[in-house]
């Protein structure tokens, strides 16, 4: 138990540090100049190892939502918890069969002819635009609302309840100032989460193997 604990408590910090570099790794395709199929053409390298960071954060991302739902002790705020569990595990999903759709795009280019066909078909379609490009978006409305159930959590300093707060605050209102300082407040998100991981790391110490 204290084993399992502890690596949903290192998922926290991993989930989001992935996530946002592999985002940030993601703009050096995304600014290129030309059409999409050029700026892939050019930058594939990039976008390959950016979506593998992208698909490696989805990984982390159940058990680190799991880690915040066992912090909490109040019957209301759990149920809230559990609650975001449900959505974040779906969407999860979701969000990673749109990081393997993206992935496999270079190798469209490629092929050419009827493969391009395809990306025309994915993209178009509304059931796979809004199941694998739309609904993963609540991932991180999911994981604002769980972090902010532990705002309730006393024996944690007001101060680092805060900058948590904030951080998430960055991170939804982020793209409105610009790409590049949304994903880097996801970056910081891992960094906001040290020190809880810090105090459930040591409580878990107390746990019977």
């Amino acid at each position: 138990m204290k084993t399992l604990r502890r690596l949903g408590l290192v998922s926290i910090p991993l989930t989001f540090s992935l996530a946002g570099i592999g985002m940030l790794w993601l703009l050096q395709v995304e600014q290129a100049p030309g059409s999409f199929f050029e700026q892939l053409g050019q930058h594939r390298t990039n976008w390959l190892g950016a979506h593998l960071l992208l698909l490696l954060s989805t990984v982390f991302l159940v058990p680190a939502a799991l880690s915040i739902r066992l912090a909490l002790r109040s019957k209301i705020v759990g149920a809230l918890g559990t609650a975001m569990i449900i959505i974040i595990a779906l969407t999860a999903v979701l969000l990673a069969g749109q990081y393997a759709i993206d992935f496999v795009m270079p190798l469209l280019i490629e092929v050419g002819g009827d493969a391009l066909q395809v990306h025309g078909l994915l993209f178009k379609t509304p059931v796979i635009d809004r199941l694998f490009y739309k609904l993963p978006n609540l991932v991180f409305l999911a994981l604002f609302i769980l972090s902010c159930t532990l705002l309730g959590v006393k024996h944690i300093p007001w101060s680092v309840r805060t900058i948590l707060l904030v951080n998430w605050l960055l991170v939804l209102l982020g793209n409105l100032i610009h790409p590049v300082f949304q994903r880097v407040a996801i970056v910081l998100l891992a960094f906001s989460f040290l020190p809880f991981v810090y105090v459930y790391w040591n409580e878990s110490a107390q746990d019977v193997e």
